[in-house]
């Protein structure tokens, strides 16, 4: 058993991984080897983390965490909802499909040692028990309010169609983009400072692979909205009714790097 449990260990993320990790969850792990183990789904010739590994036991625990996280984030959106309601809900976002597509959307592959050949043949099942694994690790490391907040972050995908969501500059953010023929702005999350009520998460916004804005909030939520802002602020000008339709908006600069 400790032979197999060292096997876990033997290509431990870099410092530098580690906290371009952290960066894009949004979090800084106490205990940085928990991510280690999380993402110690297969190695060579895919062989899975043997049964009772510390790898499973993550897993395990994020499948029942992921459960209860998301059965409080439900609760809380939908307060007058039917409980069959919500359990379709629930049943969809947990499933294997919306976890694996987690993964993809994370590029967490790249973390995993592992080689092109077996990222590419990883299964649908296999990226969603990373998921569960990290989420695993992300309640041992930090607890349930954080696997919460992962829950509202990372699974719970904005819809664009909600009008709630079109009114806000995130969403106002990627139609001047698209208008403009650029990429789709990425949230990159940096290390939170302070505790309790007086955290801070800092959030950079890019556009192009180019820092179009930065800014903090006490959530992630309310730090990517205010980096939205300081992008358009900076760098574009919103005209409205003095020129045509097709040049109402307008690159101030191009972002920096």
């Amino acid at each position: 058993m400790e032979a197999k449990e060292r096997v876990l260990n033997e290509n431990p993320l870099t410092k530098k991984q580690t906290q371009r990790l952290e960066g894009k969850l949004g979090l800084q792990f106490k205990d940085p080897n928990l991510l280690n183990v999380a993402l110690t789904l297969a190695h060579a010739s895919g062989s899975k983390a043997s049964v009772g590994s510390p790898y499973q036991r993550l897993e395990f625990l994020g499948d029942t965490v992921l459960s209860l996280a998301t059965t409080m984030v439900l609760l809380k959106r939908f307060p007058d909802a039917t409980e069959h309601f919500l359990t379709r809900c629930r049943e969809n976002l947990v499933s294997t499909e919306t976890l694996a597509s987690v993964m993809e959307r994370l590029d967490l592959t790249r973390y995993c040692d592992l080689s092109q050949i077996e990222a590419d043949s990883l299964s649908t099942k296999m990226k969603a028990d990373v998921v569960e694994a990290l989420i695993g690790a992300v309640f041992t490391d930090s607890g349930l309010e954080q696997v919460v907040e992962f829950v509202e972050d990372e699974i719970i995908v904005p819809d664009v169609n909600d009008p709630a969501y079109q009114k806000t500059k995130q969403y106002k953010l990627a139609q001047v983009a698209a208008a403009l023929e650029m990429g789709e702005p990425w949230y990159q999350h940096g290390t939170a400072t302070g505790s309790g009520a007086s955290i801070q998460y800092s959030v950079v916004v890019r556009i192009d692979g180019q820092v179009a804005g930065r800014a903090t909030g006490k959530t992630k939520r309310l730090a990517r909205e205010a980096a939205a802002r300081s992008a358009l602020k900076l760098h574009f000008t919103i005209n409205r009714g003095s020129e045509p339709a097709d040049t109402q908006t307008k690159p101030r600069h191009a972002p920096s790097s």
